[in-house]
């Protein structure tokens, strides 16, 4: 696109403007800060469940919405005052066998929601938690 003179009109895109105004490997920190910069969500699973939340020496108890290979949204309980980019410890209790304890950025946050993504997942229950969620996607593709 052209302005008036032949001259190119600036990329004023969301996506663009910030990506070019963090640079420098800043566009995952600016995507937790909550800036506009997106990235694709993967597929998520409904699913209602218990979760812990952790901060420090302060914890909640909370439920689940949804999963999904990268984080998980939950319901934002009563007095829980984070922020995106905070990291906390998520105990999630999907079902009555499978027991998580991982750790999780703040990515999203609401009035009524907190989006987490994943940070560290022990290796003894990515199986278990990759095998929960394709069971999902098959029930999708199926």
């Amino acid at each position: 696109m052209f302005a008036a003179k032949g001259r190119p009109m600036p990329d004023t895109s969301p996506v663009v403007s910030v990506a070019k105004s963090v640079g420098n490997g800043e566009e995952k920190k600016a995507m937790r800060a909550g800036n506009e910069y997106e990235r694709p969500r993967h597929s998520r699973m409904p699913i209602r469940s218990v979760v812990l939340i952790s901060q420090g020496p302060l914890s909640w108890t909370s439920e689940v919405e949804n999963i999904s290979a990268t984080g998980v949204l939950v319901l934002r309980p009563a007095g829980w005052h984070g922020a995106p980019g905070d990291t906390c410890v998520l105990d999630l209790l999907l079902g009555e066998e499978l027991h998580i304890n991982l750790e999780a950025c703040v990515v999203r946050l609401s009035a009524d929601h907190i989006g987490f993504e994943y940070t560290r997942i022990p290796e003894n229950k990515e199986a278990e938690l990759w095998s929960l969620l394709g069971r999902h996607a098959d029930d999708v593709a199926g």
